[in-house]
């Protein structure tokens, strides 16, 4: 770049600076010496906005084309703001909430960033990833002497990145991480992203993510497809490379970097409007969104769109050879790329897409609208997850799909909107835009605020997620408040929640102390509020009593554990007690307590178990012991058993209901025993236990019945673990009976076995035991190491079994493969399935130009066919009989059926009657019979008869079959 382009862009920062308007402080911009963060927030990113250079505020975008070029990023516009989430006015009801941020993050400090992630300090500082999801505008030397930089389309050999792209000092760039300071608010560079010294061409980076276990942060770059490792000083400490390790180590063909493929905007060939010419990297190696979860980095990929995982050693946080692919969106939803990704407390996995890009010149299109969703997938007992998604209403607007990217976990709200301090992951928060703009509801929903909000949207995640119900249970924060009139979309990036760790900061005002009273010798539960275990000082520990005893005859172990409360606190704790005890793989079978009567506890119920005690009493500084006896499934290999217990209950609707169930047999009222499922004879037990609590009888389960049993909840934080070894116990060998040479209650030792595994190839057979077993299903094994797919079906690696019918078989007029998926031909086409496209309203293909404007069409004059007035009239364009008992006898007219009837003008077909003297009366029978035709009718005495049923007649000499048209409509 020359001196002069220098000077020019350094002349734009000085003079939209100055004529910003009233600038924002100091301490907005750069964080007053307090903490960022104050309590409960919620941190949305997004585009700073634009202005017309020379005016004083931001103006969206332009109105006229020419004003296009002199649209340029607000230096002055937020592109990070803080939202406090603490109260609202009500509960969820679809309505607005209009606060104004208590912070803001200016473009000319950080540039425009989507990513974002905390970390876990004392005061959390906060991670943010420039990005190219709000497009690539260039600049030029200005040439034309207006004392403006040129606003390129295209590139230029003294093309530059706009000031406010990618911050306001020369050497950042698309790979620049910034930190903000959780407790001085201080704006810094963190790091910038370069592989092998070669720093970010432009693409930028994607999403952010920090590993509290590890303490290191995981980034994906959008321009080599790598994922970096950087320790918390910024320093880059390994790169992971999808394209060629991931895939290799899936058995699919590796996508190697390609240095060539660099973006240069300095060429002609770089077009701010296509992102195609912005040199990403490949879709079977672009990397987005980024998420750890239990040991695993998550992350997306563009090609599918697909979910990969790869493994974080434990020790030294290092990338382990171990990724595999996790899911593939179904081909209803492969349009748009996965932005974000977030887990809910019960394992599930929960994907944000974002609207392909589009670049407008004038900022107003930066995403395609109406297509990002927000979907979720659990799991099924086997581990993988399920095929088919449920999809989250975002926003009123089109199809509940509008979606741009963000998504994360944060507080509950009660019925009031209050938030709830130990439902910590119950409440969904997305980004979209144009959220609650439908003109089938626009009356009602003006009720609740403006129509146009672009930004966040609340809603519970226990909700039932369906995408075709209006989302009235949400909440929306709009980003800016300024609802502009004009369309703008892809403006909203992503969202991220500091949650139940800033309950503590809240501040509260003071009061007026009252007269003091005596503090009462106990904690008394107060009615309608749940009692906080954590402010009672009770403390529970777990530890194990002994070693796991085998009993090979039933293949299980029997394991001791003794569960200690001790009461730390400075008050007497009276009431009653809940300790839930969860465990991982492999889940108990069974439970019974050693010498205790006055608990009463549930079995194993999937991975949990409760115990209930209605009188519990604990003084200052006691302990009280529990031990429960658990048996425990062996396994083939050695393994380990880890479970939980804590106070109280969680906020999981199974564990509630084996809650309720305890609670009806201690009552004395049977429920059918416990099982955590509401079924009738549960429903009952419910609708006599919320009676006898002066209760409305309803029989359905909520929150509000366990807090009138004054049932406490569980402190996630208050859990104590233990981990058990569990010896190997392989099937005893044929013609031995289990456990013959061995007692019951012996520990169990098992001398080494000689390796009598089996060889499998690795991508159709995974090891099982000693054996092999088929990698996905639909397989069938051709040899003790090697599997096949079944007839009419196709082995493709990382995939499984693709049907042949299934696969994609591409529209040659209008759409092309590309990998594995057809896509459009044509640019400005739709696409109407997975294989083929067609051109918008209004246009027409033309095979090697695309879709072109239809010419008009005059239609031609309507010219009504001339009818015989008389026998036919026009309908429907056409000629058809005017009277019942006609005939056609051509286009025009008609003849009535019965040769003896008259036509008379206004009745229709009329028969003759005359007087008959002077004959005999078989004479007068021949003369009056009538002369059927002999299809249809036949001769009964001295009338005319169909010859079949399903024939009506409609003259006494002719039938035909029943009419199945409209009246005076001839049928042949």
């Amino acid at each position: 770049m020359t001196c002069r382009l220098y000077q020019a862009v350094c002349l734009l920062l000085v003079f939209i600076g100055l004529s910003a308007g009233p600038a924002l402080s100091q301490a907005e911009r750069r964080g007053d010496p307090g903490a960022v963060l104050h309590g409960p927030t919620m941190v949305m990113s997004g585009f700073s906005g634009s202005k017309l250079f020379g005016s004083g505020v931001g103006s969206g975008n332009a109105t006229d084309p020419a004003e296009a070029t002199r649209l340029f990023i607000d230096l002055n516009g937020p592109s990070v703001r803080f939202f406090a989430i603490d109260d609202f006015e009500a509960g969820f009801d679809g309505r607005e909430i209009k606060r104004q941020p208590y912070r803001s993050l200016l473009a000319k400090d950080i540039g425009q960033v989507f990513g974002m992630a905390f970390d876990d300090a004392e005061r959390p500082n906060l991670y943010l990833a420039a990005t190219s999801a709000y497009g690539l505008p260039i600049v030029g030397r200005d040439q034309n002497g207006d004392g403006v930089p040129d606003k390129l389309y295209a590139g230029r050999s003294d093309a530059a990145f706009m000031a406010g792209l990618f911050g306001s000092v020369n050497d950042n760039g698309p790979g620049s991480i910034w930190k903000v300071d959780g407790a001085t608010g201080q704006i810094s560079r963190f790091a910038s992203i370069k592989l092998d010294n070669m720093p970010n061409s432009g693409p930028a980076l994607g999403n952010i993510v920090f590993d509290s276990k590890s303490r290191q942060l995981f980034v994906s770059d959008r321009d080599t497809g790598m994922i970096f490792r950087l320790d918390m000083e910024g320093h880059i400490l390994e790169s992971f490379d999808h394209g060629s390790i991931g895939r290799t180590v899936a058995g699919m063909r590796p996508i190697h970097f390609d240095t060539r493929n660099r973006l240069d905007i300095t060429v002609p060939s770089f077009d701010v409007e296509d992102p195609s010419s912005w040199h990403f990297a490949k879709e079977g190696r672009r990397v987005w969104a980024v998420a750890v979860n239990k040991g695993r980095l998550y992350y997306s990929v563009a090609e599918g769109p697909s979910v990969w995982s790869v493994g974080i050693d434990a020790d030294d946080g290092n990338f382990k050879l171990d990724a595999r692919q996790e899911l593939v969106l179904p081909d209803t939803r492969r349009q748009m790329e996965i932005s974000d990704i977030a887990f809910g407390p019960d394992g599930s996995i929960i994907l944000a897409q974002r609207g392909m890009m589009v670049g407008a010149y004038d900022f107003s299109r930066l995403a395609r609208p109406r297509q990002a969703q927000v979907l979720r997938y659990k799991k099924t007992r086997d581990g993988s997850w399920r095929e088919s998604p449920t999809a989250y209403a975002v926003g009123f607007a089109a199809r509940k799909r509008n979606g741009t990217g963000g998504v994360a976990l944060g507080p509950g709200y009660d019925d009031h909107g209050k938030l709830v301090r130990y439902r910590c992951s119950e409440t969904l928060w997305t980004t979209g835009e144009n959220l609650r703009n439908d003109p089938r509801l626009a009356e009602k929903l003006r009720q609740g605020g403006a129509l146009r909000v672009s930004g966040a949207q609340a809603q519970s995640l226990l909700a039932i997620s369906d995408e075709t119900r209006p989302p009235w249970k949400s909440y929306f924060i709009d980003f800016d408040g300024q609802y502009p009139s004009t369309v703008e979309t892809g403006h909203i990036g992503d969202v991220e929640i500091y949650g139940c760790a800033g309950m503590a900061d809240l501040r509260k005002n003071p009061v007026e102390p009252e007269a003091a009273e005596p503090e009462p010798s106990s904690y008394i539960q107060l009615p309608g509020k749940p009692l906080r275990l954590s402010q009672t000082g009770l403390e529970l520990s777990k530890e194990q009593v002994g070693d796991c005893r085998a009993d090979r005859s039933s293949r299980s172990f029997r394991c001791e554990f003794r569960l200690t409360l001790t009461n730390k606190g400075d008050k007497r704790y009276s009431g009653p007690m809940v300790i839930t005890d969860e465990f991982q793989r492999p889940h108990a079978t069974e439970m019974a307590l050693v010498g205790s009567r006055d608990w009463r506890c549930s079995q194993p119920m999937s991975n949990f178990l409760m115990c209930l005690h209605e009188a519990f009493t604990l003084d200052v500084g006691q302990s009280r012991s529990l031990t429960m006896r658990l048996r425990v499934p062996a396994q083939i290999r050695a393994d380990q058993f880890h479970n939980c217990a804590l106070l109280g209950y969680k906020s999981v609707f199974r564990q509630k209901v084996a809650l309720a169930q305890l609670s009806l047999e201690a009552a004395g009222i049977r429920s059918g025993g416990v099982d955590g499922r509401v079924g009738p004879k549960t429903k009952r037990g419910l609708r006599l236990l919320q009676a006898q609590l002066g209760m409305k009888a309803t029989g359905d389960m909520g929150d509000r019945v366990l807090t009138r049993l004054n049932l406490p909840q569980a402190d996630a934080n208050s859990a104590s673990c233990s981990t058990t070894q569990l010896a190997a116990m392989p099937f005893s060998p044929r013609g031995q009976a289990p456990g013959a040479s061995d007692p019951d209650d012996e520990p169990l030792v098992i001398p080494a076995q000689p390796d009598t595994k089996a060889a499998c190839d690795g991508q159709t057979a995974v090891q099982r035991g000693n054996g092999c077993a088929c990698r996905y299903d639909g397989m069938r094994k051709i040899s003790p190491g090697r599997c096949d797919c079944r007839r009419g079906a196709d082995f493709v690696a990382g995939q499984g079994c693709v049907f042949t019918d299934q696969r994609a078989q591409c529209d040659p007029a209008t759409a092309e493969r590309k990998g594995r998926s057809c896509f459009c031909r044509y640019p400005g086409m739709e696409r109407i399935s997975s294989r083929a496209c067609r051109c918008p309203r209004g246009q027409k293909l033309v095979n090697g130009r695309g879709c072109i404007d239809k010419a008009p069409i005059t239609p031609s004059p309507s010219r009504s066919p001339r009818c015989d007035r008389e026998t036919a009239l026009v309908y429907g364009g056409r000629c058809e009989c005017r009277y019942p008992y006609m005939y056609k006898t051509s286009a025009r007219a008609c003849a009535c059926n019965n040769p003896d009837a008259a036509l008379i003008p206004g009745r229709g077909c009329v028969i003759p009657s005359e007087p008959l003297y002077g004959s005999s009366r078989r004479e007068r029978s021949r003369e009056t019979a009538p002369a059927c035709d002999r299809t249809t009718t036949i001769r009964r005495g001295n009338r005319c008869v169909c010859l079949m049923p399903e024939m009506v007649q409609v003259s006494p000499t002719r039938c035909v079959l029943r009419p199945r048209g409209g009246f005076g409509v001839p049928f042949n």
